[in-house]
């Protein structure tokens, strides 16, 4: 019996896991009953095999695996890692200020070779990719932008999100197969997917949401050598803080004082000093003066709690920022 046999039997006898969530709008809520599908190469066997190798015996026990896994694939949900490079990042747009995003269905588009035969899997169900200089172009899951406030940000979480894992929630249809231009594929039914760096886990994009995904450390890159989401998110580091950084990190603070005081119209002088980390988190923060103890005092201290400032070179950097509230 030809090796491609027993690899399906093999493919039949997956070690198959679910994880379960109690959100139902969730990728992990979805991905409840969902079976990790270890190597595509099964399902391509299960959809396509012929079974016209050996002898008359060995064709009939190919026919039977074939059948039977082809059942099981068709009637469950699976969770495969598709190709890295469906996702993409384009060129900053400087009139935007944004870079493309852009996700296709590519689960294996450089094709799966089985017995001497290419066949290609996406997604998408009945929409037929097709081929442009040779290269397959699959259904689009997702085309969007994202802004930044600079290139340099923008630049930096690029790299942050050059190495990413592609998840997708798929389905086989009972006719899955097609043929463009004399080539041969599959196309499954993508129900959900995510995109998340593995180093930290942040999710970069998913439909469902999704939330992160627990970090693999053995996938971060040397120290300074690739950020992470986090890091790039909060800008490249500074070398000091400047008073424009450092207005335009507090007018949140500022404007929820002004809030307060339409709501308690006390009047007043505060001096809020703040240490601030290398990565712009608030180290300590001391407020004195006339609203200490008071519920517009208490407004300010809500607003410090989610201030963020520029990552700086600096360890950290102190600040006294005064506040009045006078009409």
């Amino acid at each position: 019996m030809k090796s491609f046999v027993f690899a399906a039997v093999l493919a039949a006898l997956l070690t198959l896991g679910a994880r379960a969530y109690a959100d139902d709008e969730t990728f992990e809520a979805k991905a409840q009953s969902a079976q990790k599908l270890h190597r595509i190469e099964g399902l391509v066997w299960a959809a396509t095999s012929v079974c016209d190798a050996g002898d008359d015996v060995q064709q009939r026990q190919c026919r039977r695996v074939r059948d039977a896994r082809f059942k099981e694939l068709s009637l469950g949900t699976w969770l495969v890692e598709a190709d890295a490079d469906a996702f993409d990042v384009g060129a900053w747009n400087k009139a935007k200020k944004s870079v493309p995003i852009s996700l296709t269905a590519c689960i294996r588009c450089a094709g799966v070779e089985l017995d001497g035969k290419t066949w290609y899997v996406t997604g998408g169900g009945a929409a037929v990719p097709h081929f442009e200089a040779g290269k397959l172009k699959a259904v689009a899951l997702h085309d969007n932008a994202r802004g930044f406030g600079d290139d340099a940000t923008a630049a930096m979480w690029s790299k942050a999100v050059a190495t990413v894992r592609v998840e997708m929630l798929v389905k086989l249809p009972a006719k899955s197969r097609w043929s463009v231009d004399g080539k041969n594929g599959l196309a499954l039914d993508v129900i959900g997917y995510r995109v998340f760096t593995p180093c930290d886990g942040s999710v970069i994009l998913s439909a469902p949401p999704s939330s992160s995904v627990e970090p693999d450390k053995k996938a971060c890159a040397a120290p300074g050598v690739q950020p992470t989401v986090a890091e790039a998110e909060a800008g490249p580091q500074v070398e000091q803080l400047t008073a424009s950084m450092i207005d335009q990190a507090m007018q949140p603070v500022v404007d929820a004082a002004w809030k307060c005081y339409g709501q308690f119209a006390v009047t007043g002088k505060a001096k809020l000093k703040i240490t601030v980390t290398a990565e712009g988190g608030i180290g300590k923060y001391e407020q004195q003066g006339d609203f200490s103890n008071t519920p517009t005092g208490a407004c300010i201290d809500k607003a410090m709690a989610k201030a963020h400032f520029p990552r700086v070179k600096k360890s950290k950097t102190t600040i006294l920022f005064p506040l009045t509230l006078q009409p």
